[in-house]
């Protein structure tokens, strides 16, 4: 056991020294691959010679160093990704630069987000999710008669019965999952079976997936609860990302201000057509202060 140990010891020591430059390579690969959508390298399970060159070999060298040596800071790393100005580019494609997959990030990242991380962006936004850490998987809701169809009639685990509490708000993390029968929804928005590794999820857009999301149980729970935390609280709405967020206001309450949406009043200023298409009754509600500086 201690012979074990020791060699375990000495092979982390290996793996994280300086002298070893793949481990902070593939990790700061595998880190913007899940901030852009696609790797520096585009076979992240691959980095040897059947794998694919990385498109910006400087850049992913500088960024492996930069991440050692400042101590394997993960949070620094993001924020350098997430405050870059090819993060910050628009995903519109660009006529002068033709580059149908991106592979010289000459746009902002464009794609569908993880299955799990769909469900818990709409249990965050309606107030919903349940913060607890760690603990026993949960069950939540999941259409009747899918586990008896592909169990063993002998298996205990046959008859499917959905937790009752609010742990059916956790995280996306605890849920139960069965490897024969996973949730459709976790099937249906891609996310793998886990009967064995998966380094990059395939992406997928089809009708099925809008037609869930406006149909399922947790979904049409979600979109209920963020529209009575909207309802209820009237300064959420006044700063909310709708432009036309005011007209829900009753007309003595309803402001434009510079202050409160500063990006739409600049995007109206400029005359952009959207000015064009806003009801004349929030056009009438509109600040006269503010309006008079409107072309």
């Amino acid at each position: 056991m201690l012979a074990a140990h020791r060699t375990a010891s000495v092979w982390l020591k290996w793996i994280t020294s300086d002298d070893q430059p793949l481990t902070a390579r593939v990790l700061v690969n595998r880190f913007w691959l899940m901030v852009f959508g696609d790797g520096l390298v585009r076979t992240p399970e691959e980095f040897g010679l059947q794998g694919e060159h990385p498109t910006h070999p400087e850049l992913l060298d500088w960024m492996a160093v930069d991440f050692q040596e400042n101590g394997w800071n993960l949070k620094r790393l993001l924020k350098q990704f997430l405050t870059s100005r090819t993060f910050k580019q628009s995903s519109a494609r660009r006529s002068d630069f033709p580059d149908p997959e991106n592979k010289y990030w000459g746009r902002g990242p464009s794609y569908k987000l993880d299955a799990e991380v769909v469900r818990d962006l709409s249990l965050w936004s309606s107030g919903l999710l349940n913060r607890k850490i760690g603990g026993e998987g949960f069950k939540p809701y999941q259409p009747s008669g899918m586990w008896i169809a592909l169990s063993h009639p002998n298996s205990d685990t046959k008859n499917y019965e959905m937790n009752k509490d609010d742990s059916i708000y956790r995280r996306s993390l605890y849920m139960y999952w069965k490897r024969t029968s996973p949730h459709p929804m976790m099937t249906l928005f891609d996310a793998p079976s886990r009967e064995s590794s998966c380094v990059q999820r395939s992406r997928t857009s089809t009708s099925l997936q809008s037609l869930a999301l406006f149909n399922e149980t947790q979904r049409m729970e979600t979109a209920r609860k963020l529209a009575e935390r909207l309802l209820r609280d009237e300064q959420r709405i006044i700063t909310g990302s709708s432009i036309f967020s005011p007209c829900l206001l009753p007309a003595s309450q309803a402001r434009w201000s510079p202050q409160l949406c500063p990006p739409y009043w600049t995007m109206l200023r400029a005359g952009s057509p959207c000015r064009r298409r806003m009801p004349a009754r929030c056009l009438n509600r509109a600040s006269p202060q503010w309006m008079k500086n409107y072309p």
